[in-house]
């Protein structure tokens, strides 16, 4: 599933200001969107193909311990590091500090992207429903995700999706072309 996201790299930089432009773009998702941050964001991973170096990096690395974020493996061995602030600025931040630390551990080849969660409730449907953006390391912008059903159906709002990305693309860096918005499936959570 992670091959979709491809290999490209992405300058840092401008990865930095992708993150920044979720935090700073915290009040008009709020108040406008209705949609409230999660309480957590989270980077990934792409699997080690070397002996566990990637694993043991991660769980050296000053700032995930400064930060208190937690590290899963999930079952692709695809490595998620999550951080937790009930603001989104500050959970942009902590992504923008891990970044910038895979980057000096010769780790950010590895970067699939980062997953920022939110809530919004559906009128049409009655209840809560998770909403993702996910920033792909591969295109430097972000696509919408929004899961429906249950985990094993795979069924996505898509609907919903392109109302997300014409609502954010003056925000944020907006991906339009429908076929690169990739799917997580199965991706771990912190509630």
């Amino acid at each position: 599933m992670w091959n979709l996201f491809g290999k490209g790299s992405v300058n840092s930089s401008s990865w930095n200001s992708s993150i920044n432009s979720m935090g700073l773009a915290e009040a008009y998702i709020e108040s406008q969107l209705e949609t409230k941050n999660s309480g957590f964001a989270a980077a990934i991973l792409r699997s080690d193909s070397n002996n566990g170096h990637t694993l043991k990096t991660l769980k050296n690395m000053k700032v995930i311990k400064e930060l208190d974020a937690s590290l899963f493996e999930d079952d692709l061995g695809s490595y998620w590091i999550f951080v937790r602030d009930v603001e989104l600025k500050q959970n942009s931040s902590k992504i923008g500090l891990i970044i910038h630390e895979l980057e000096s551990s010769d780790l950010y080849h590895q970067l699939i992207g980062t997953v920022f969660p939110f809530d919004w409730f559906d009128s049409i449907r009655g209840k809560s429903i998770r909403l993702y953006w996910i920033l792909q390391a591969r295109i430097n912008k972000f696509t919408p995700f929004v899961p429906v059903g249950s985990p094993e159906d795979k069924l996505r709002d898509q609907p919903l999706e392109t109302r997300m990305e014409k609502a954010m693309r003056k925000y944020i860096p907006t991906e339009k072309n429908v076929s690169e918005w990739y799917p997580i499936w199965g991706m771990p959570e912190l509630d």
